[in-house]
């Protein structure tokens, strides 16, 4: 159906995605939920850090997507629901 769709992309995505959660099955990792602002196509380049307080200055899908890759690694977020905002002290 995806190629019939036009998104075949999509569908390997997701088969990769289940492949990956399937292997991954023994080993234990938390969830975390990021909850960033406002999210925007720009270069990347700004740090991020976890908040209990949200903001809607604008970060980059790249910023995100590097604090996110951070965040999985940081056993004192699993569980939790970040608000993810800029660092600006950085």
């Amino acid at each position: 159906m995806a190629f019939l769709t036009g998104a075949p992309e999509t569908l390997w995505g997701k088969i990769a995605v289940l492949k990956f959660i399937t292997a991954s099955q023994s080993d234990s990792f938390g969830s975390i939920v990021t909850r960033p602002g406002k999210i925007v196509e720009k270069t990347g380049g700004v740090a991020l850090v976890a908040s209990r307080t949200p903001s809607f200055a604008a970060i980059s899908f790249a910023d995100l997507g590097a604090f996110t890759v951070g965040a999985v690694q940081d056993a004192s977020l699993y569980g939790r629901y970040p608000f993810v905002i800029r660092n600006d002290t950085s």
